[in-house]
This record gives structure tokens, sequence and C-alpha cells, in this order.
């Protein structure tokens, strides 16, 4: 340590007045600086290249918007952050998510695990600077207290009415489901 301050105070010739506590104290933070920098440089994740990002995948003309690899990245990326899984929920409840498909149509669409039925909240959601927020309806008076549901966030270029998701629009994204329990 003695010849890594020396050498320091060699580079920084003012540090020679001081004593050799600070002059130990320079030499420290100049090392945890060179690693912090070195693990930075070295660690930092490199790009995919084109060869990783071609999924060799024929598109057609009604799916031109949303490539199968579009869809592997956007599952990670259009998401529900609130609630989190396993919270207790209300009848009606406010969901906030992010996303990257800020130029189609967002829609909650719950489904609940007893049944599997989908249903489709009102919407569009409106999106600012790639967040949204909704209301969601969990059931009706007759669902049992502590049911359970699966909530999940669809990016599509239809528009689509409030009720039953029978058809899953072409190209439609979906978000991970979030798993939630009603309390009344």
């Amino acid at each position: 340590m003695k010849k890594i301050i020396d050498f320091i105070c060699l580079l920084v010739p003012f540090l020679n007045q001081y004593p050799f506590w600070v002059k130990t104290m320079v030499g420290i933070w100049v090392i945890f600086s060179a690693v912090v920098l070195l693990t930075i440089i070295f660690t930092y994740p490199n790009p995919p290249s084109p060869a990783q990002k071609n999924t060799g995948v024929a598109q057609t003309a009604q799916e031109k918007n949303t490539t199968e690899a579009e869809k592997r990245v956007v599952i990670n990326r259009l998401k529900i952050t609130y609630p989190l899984p396993d919270n207790i929920v209300g009848t009606t409840d406010m969901i906030r998510g992010y996303t990257p498909y800020a130029h189609k149509n967002h829609y909650l669409v719950v489904m609940p695990l007893e049944t599997g039925d989908e249903w489709v909240q009102e919407g569009p959601l409106k999106i600012y600077e790639g967040a949204w927020a909704g209301r969601v309806k969990f059931g009706t008076a007759a669902t049992l207290n502590e049911a359970k549901f699966a909530i999940r966030v669809m990016a599509t270029s239809a528009a689509l009415q409030e009720g039953p998701l029978t058809v899953k629009p072409k190209g439609a994204v979906f978000s991970d489901p979030v798993i939630v329990k009603l309390k009344k």
C-alpha cells in the first residue's frame, strides 16, 4: 500500500504536504474508482447481433405490425406493475403498468380462475409516456369472496367492446398474468 501511496504522491505532488492518513484515503479512493470503472467496462452487456435478432419466420401482411420477435421482447416489457401477484383487490380496483406499444389499443382482460372465461374491460386505456392505468370490475354481486382472478393487459390494433373475449385479435400481444384475490 505504501508503494501505491508513493506513486499517487508522485502523480499528485500537492498530496505530499498532507498527513499519511489523507494519502491513504486518496489511495483507497483511487483504487476503488479503478475497480468500479473496470467492472463497468467489462461487465456491460453487449447488444444482440443481427443474427440473434432474426427469427427466420416469414410474416404475413396481416401480422406486419407485430412480429414474433417483437412479441418475445414485448412480453417482458408489456406488463402490469400494480397490483402485485397475490394482492387483495376490491370489486373494482385500479390496475397500472407500462407498454412500449403507445400506438396500439390497450385493454385489460380479466379471467376468473374458477370459470376460465376472459372478459375485456372498458377501454381502450389511455397511455401517457408508456404508462397506462385503468379500472377493472372483478366478478358480479354473486361472485364469492376470496375468488381468484388473472389480470392481463392486451395490446392490439383492433378496437374491442367491453364484454367476453371470444376471439383473440390477430397480432394481439398479452402481458404475463397477475393473479389476485377478491376481498368484498
